[in-house]
């Protein structure tokens, strides 16, 4: 089914995933952060299908709840990722290529 992140990254991984992200969460009128949108972007060339222009505030905000998740050094089981997709409407098909990418992006 889905990958859990919690195995891939180690907290090494985590700092330097905290470590690029150190704006504020959210904007004062809690609006999806301008970062999160750059990272789908990013991940939207990497993806096998990238992402199409009324998917990416699901995209973005679903990067937004798993970041903001990893950084609070929370785990992410399957269950938690299925609900953070419902969450932000994202499709399931991307969760795992969401997890992949996020495991090589937090390598770099």
């Amino acid at each position: 089914m889905w990958k859990k992140l919690t195995d891939p990254f180690c907290p090494l991984n985590n700092a330097i995933i905290a470590a690029r992200l150190t704006n504020p969460e959210m904007t004062m009128n809690n609006e999806i952060d301008l970062k999160y949108y750059d990272i789908a972007d990013e991940y939207s060339t990497e993806a096998a299908k990238p992402v199409a222009e009324d998917e990416r505030d699901a995209v973005a905000h679903y990067f937004q709840l798993l970041i903001t998740r990893l950084m609070n050094n929370e785990e992410i089981s399957e269950e938690a990722q299925g609900e953070m997709a419902v969450e932000a409407g994202l499709a399931e098909q991307r969760i795992d290529e969401i997890a992949e990418f996020l495991n090589q992006w937090g390598n770099e």
